[in-house]
């Protein structure tokens, strides 16, 4: 539940952490907060593997657990939503919705039970979260099981962030069961970031940088609302794989610099 341009920058935090005499350290896992940084020379992702909140303040926490942002060459690609306004409203639902975030929604359930404009009822944190690298491959792997309850159908879903060297960025997600159910999973893009077809797949590029998108899923693109700061709504491309199945299913897609 933030925006840019609200909090200082982090050379500005550093600057003073520096100044109350704390050096700081460069870690690539918090595992406190959940959040994960997975990185190769050209993709870094930073992946919400954490509560939403902590449990005594959940004002402005999201449905987003296993959600993630992307940059390429030190642009960003694939960004979170943002927040338009604190208001109770259609807007303030979307923002807080899973939908509205780069995880799987379920048969358009969100992933907790947010209402009002700073109230939450159930949620559910990941578990089983674990990070492993080997041989050039980083790999981040969540569960997230709020569905069985939400739902039912022992409904869960795993999502496994691996990065390498040789093949990019690949997000595999897992959402286990039985019955028939329908899944969304969401990309959404920077308005910034312009899109064309190569014989690889779709080319995600913005200010020089570039990737390409695929999958094997079938996908389109929809155009959802982004709101950098607050007041503000912009439209922008999203990637969106959706599909009505019977469980279990695999839904991957990856991207990779040209």
């Amino acid at each position: 539940d933030s925006t840019t341009e609200i909090a200082p920058p982090p050379k500005a935090i550093l600057e003073r952490a520096r100044r109350l005499g704390i050096e700081p350290e460069h870690r690539k896992d918090l595992p406190s907060s959940g959040y994960y940084v997975l990185r190769n020379r050209e993709c870094r992702i930073i992946a919400d593997a954490g509560s939403i909140g902590p449990s005594y303040l959940t004002a402005h926490s999201h449905a987003d657990t296993l959600t993630y942002e992307m940059s390429v060459s030190g642009v960003t690609i694939v960004t979170d939503t943002g927040v338009f306004e604190y208001q109770e409203g259609d807007a303030r639902t979307h923002d807080r919705s899973t939908r509205a975030h780069n995880t799987v929604v379920v048969d358009g359930t969100d992933q907790a039970e947010c209402w009002s404009s700073f109230r939450v009822g159930r949620r559910f944190p990941p578990v089983d979260v674990h990070r492993r690298s080997t041989d050039g491959l980083d790999e981040l792997t969540g569960c997230f099981r709020g569905y069985e309850v939400l739902i039912g159908d022992d409904i869960r879903h795993e999502r496994t962030f691996s990065v390498s060297e040789q093949s990019g960025v690949t997000i595999t997600d897992l959402i286990s069961g039985h019955g028939e159910h329908l899944i969304e999973t969401a990309v959404h893009l920077h308005p910034d970031v312009d899109l064309a077809q190569s014989n690889e797949g779709l080319l995600l590029s913005r200010d020089g940088a570039s990737c390409v998108f695929s999958s094997a899923s079938p996908y389109f693109i929809e155009q959802r609302p982004y709101s950098p700061r607050f007041g503000l709504r912009l439209m922008r491309p999203t990637i969106v794989i959706r599909v009505e199945t019977d469980l279990p299913i695999e839904v991957s897609y990856e991207f990779r610099t040209p």
